[in-house]
């Protein structure tokens, strides 16, 4: 049998009167907490939530709710507080309601009014209450915030909507007991209602509870008890005061403060006392009808819906961790706000749902440890030469991946956005055809020792919006500091050091790659005609950041210093230049080259260091990153056979060994024998020619990633581990051909196509087609 202590201090309702209006939409906004996390959800998404029963309650608008429960949902959570009992200290439920009685619970449910086990309500109020937070989603009428959840009734005032303290007091104990995790307490009193009611709150503590409490319908400095023990420090964390706010998001007429409990209040629609039930809170009523009700009884039960909605997609959070997320989430960036009054802000639960502080892929075993990168700040924007491997063979098996906020709440971590591909080819279509940028080379001679080389580039067209002229494909420049990395002026100065060393030069080099351009003059492959020239004369480990279609994921000036030193009548050549970023003093490459030549063929042997996380031109950043510098050993031969008098045959071939170091740390824990090749072959007959193209590309290795795939509620991760092919599905094939004819001593006409499958290595690139007239005259 259940007693109680009857404390003479009388409790009532804190919610108002009203009519049986529908609900209206609201027309006021909160701004969403700023969050970091990856995912957002799209229009579309959020509407799939905004049905009619939603509708019919402007408050779960206001608190963002739809957009919540969507990016719950595409983050597979649970969405609306299933398997959180909230208990309600109120005047009871009316069980047989549709909105209350598919989530209502008899076991724990009791009536400390009458000392039965029936919780019926006689008043509404209680009803009201507890659609408001957990009303049943059934395609009619309306829904409560957490229309999942389980409602438990502790019936604790009388019809009229009073009661007193003992029995809301034994009413708290008694929800703890039934397995309660949020209390709803839309009941006050303006004075202290005594030690045994905060006992009982002490004793929701102790077990992890959370307590929301209405500040009352005053319109005081301070709020009513029990909501005013928010401002009690043995208490914080575990009781959260709610004030009302009005339909237009200003503060309710009737709302109290939140005074001394600033620190632990918030508020939350409650509805405007102007007489309009559309601008009231739309809920279920006594039998089995709807109507509307103002108060801040009614804001109690929309933070204690979004309190149930987040412990039930992290059932391990605890009380304080919940109150937390509640607090510093509320939107307190509206005009007029003061702490006194609103004390955090105005309940926001998609920003509640949203990771906060860092977004941590773990690397150990469990949250606890605290290790990891942050998702926010890393990306892998691969190159051509991967094609469409990271895209098609990673991502996919990286989709299970988490990362944790700062309260250890796990996430998808949706790490195949953050890989991107650069599709463009070497020289891809858009560049051959549309480009809007001319280059003019100058040479300038400073006497027999010292030259300076000038690479200078301008727009054909000043006014086209952008680098390929295109006049309604209008590009924001300032998003690329590289202005869409073609208009880039670039100078480079040379020294013959032959007092020194015979046959050596020296010298450095703005965004213009000297070592690339001397070995196109040293060797007579760039002189060809062929619009892709340089397959046959570059050496591609050496010249891929130059290329005019270079990643603008990884996009960036550089300066150049360099050394050429030729032996045995310039037949051997040592070379050596070091790259580091314009933008500021940090590494990005160096190239140690060892080049022979024997009349029609060229060796060239040596070493690519990349660094900063560049990885064949690919840029890695936080979790995918290499924790050291990346080594590519190379050869290239280059053959050029005269086979009768008009027709030679030209072909040039490139292989690479990369050694890329895992990151223990990181995603990519281990890369193995990882193989690039490029390959070309021509024909030149007179005037005629035919080239076959396959630009660098690994064709050979795989990488082994691990993963955090899961949290218990202990914070012991579950990981992954797997294997993946970093060779591209796609392989581009460039086939070109080209006729020239002279149409005088000074002018010419060239007519040149190129056809390019899969270009930048990937599979589903579209075929390029593309035909090019030149005409050119010299004077």
């Amino acid at each position: 049998m259940r007693t109680s202590l009857i404390i003479l201090i009388l409790l009532t309702s804190c919610g108002g009167g009203g009519g049986g209006g529908g609900g209206s939409s609201s027309s006021s906004s909160t701004t969403p907490t700023t969050s970091s996390w990856t995912s957002s959800v799209s229009t579309t998404e959020a509407n799939v939530y905004k049905t009619t029963e939603y509708k019919a309650q402007w408050g779960l608008e206001t608190i963002n709710a739809a957009e919540a429960y969507a990016l719950l949902a595409k983050n597979s959570k649970t969405v609306a507080g299933d398997g959180i009992k909230i208990a309600f200290i109120d005047s009871g439920v009316q069980t047989n309601h549709v909105e209350i009685s598919g989530n209502y619970t008899s076991t724990g449910s009791y009536d400390y009014q009458n000392s039965d086990s029936d919780p019926s309500d006689d008043n509404g109020h209680g009803t009201h209450v507890a659609s408001t937070a957990a009303g049943v989603k059934d395609s009619s009428g309306m829904h409560g915030v957490a229309y999942d959840a389980t409602i438990i009734a502790e019936k604790v005032l009388n019809a009229s909507g009073s009661g007193f303290s003992g029995n809301a007091a034994n009413g708290i104990t008694g929800a703890v007991t039934a397995g309660a995790k949020v209390i709803n307490l839309s009941i006050g009193s303006s004075s202290d209602v005594g030690l045994y009611f905060k006992t009982a709150l002490t004793t929701a503590k102790n077990s992890d509870v959370l307590s929301v409490a209405a500040s009352g319908n005053d319109t005081a400095l301070q709020p009513d008890y029990p909501a005013y023990y928010a401002s009690d420090s043995s208490l914080a964390g575990y009781v959260l005061a709610v004030g009302a706010l009005a339909y237009d998001g200003s503060i309710a007429s009737y709302s109290s403060y939140c005074g001394d409990a600033k620190s632990y209040c918030l508020f939350a629609p409650g509805g405007s006392n102007d007489g309009d039930p559309a601008h009231a809170i739309y809920g279920a009523f006594m039998g089995s009808a709807y109507g509307t009700k103002n108060g801040t009884s009614m804001a109690a039960p929309h933070v204690a819906g979004a309190a149930a909605v987040i412990r039930g997609a992290w059932t391990f959070l605890t009380a304080p961790q919940v109150s937390q997320i509640l607090l510093q989430t509320a939107n307190s960036s509206f005009s007029g706000y003061d702490e006194t009054i609103y004390g955090q802000g105005i309940l926001d639960l998609e920003a509640a749902v949203q990771a906060q502080g860092q977004n941590t892929l773990g690397y150990g075993s469990s949250v606890s440890s605290g290790a990891g990168y942050d998702v926010a700040t890393s990306s892998f924007a691969s190159s051509a030469i991967f094609g469409d491997s990271f895209a098609n063979n990673v991502a996919p098996q990286l989709s299970e991946a988490i990362f944790y906020d700062d309260f250890g709440r796990d996430y998808k971590a949706f790490l195949g956005d953050k890989i991107t591909t650069n599709t463009g080819s070497t020289y891809d279509a858009s560049y051959l055809m549309f480009n809007n940028v001319a280059y003019k080379s100058v040479p300038l001679s400073l006497g027999s020792r010292a030259q300076m080389h000038f690479n200078l580039a301008s727009y054909k067209n000043e006014e086209a919006p952008n680098d390929l002229g295109l006049k309604y494909a209008v590009i924001d420049r300032s998003q690329d500091p590289q202005q869409q990395r073609n208009l880039n002026n670039g100078f480079s100065f040379t020294r013959n050091s032959s007092d020194f060393l015979p046959n050596s030069k020296f010298g450095f080099a703005f965004n213009f790659d000297e070592i690339s351009a001397q070995q196109n003059q040293r060797q007579n492959f760039g002189k060809s005609g062929f619009i892709l020239q340089n397959s046959f004369a570059s050496n591609p480990y050496q010249s891929f950041l130059n290329q005019p279609s270079s990643s603008l994921e990884n996009s960036r000036k550089f300066n150049q210093v360099f050394f050429d030193q030729s032996f045995l009548q310039k037949k051997m050549a040592a070379r050596f230049s070091y790259q580091s970023s314009y933008d500021s003093n940090t590494k990005q490459n160096e190239v140690f080259d060892l080049g022979l030549s024997f009349k029609n063929i060229s060796l060239d042997f040596g070493n690519l260091t990349e660094f900063q996380n560049n990885i064949l031109n690919s840029r890695s950043l936080g979790a995918f990153e290499s924790p050291s510098d990346v080594k590519t050993s190379y050869l290239k031969v280059s053959f050029d056979q005269k086979l009768t008098q008009n027709l030679h045959f030209l072909t040039s071939f490139s292989e690479g060994v990369s050694k890329i170091a895992g990151n223990s740390q990181g995603i990519f824990r281990q890369f193995d024998n990882v193989r690039s090749r490029s390959f070309s072959a021509a024909l030149l007959w007179k005037n005629f020619g035919v080239n076959y193209f396959e630009p660098m590309r690994v064709y050979r290795g795989k990488v082994q990633f691990d993963i955090p795939v899961a949290r218990d509620d202990a914070g012991n991760l579950t990981r992954y581990q797997g294997t993946a092919s970093l060779a591209p599905k796609g392989r581009e094939q460039d086939l070109e051909v080209f006729y020239l004819r002279d149409l005088s001593e000074v002018s010419q006409i060239k007519f040149s196509f190129l056809t390019q499958r899969q270009a930048g290595n990937v599979k589903s690139a579209p075929t390029n087609l593309i035909g090019i007239v030149s005409y050119k005259k010299m004077w």
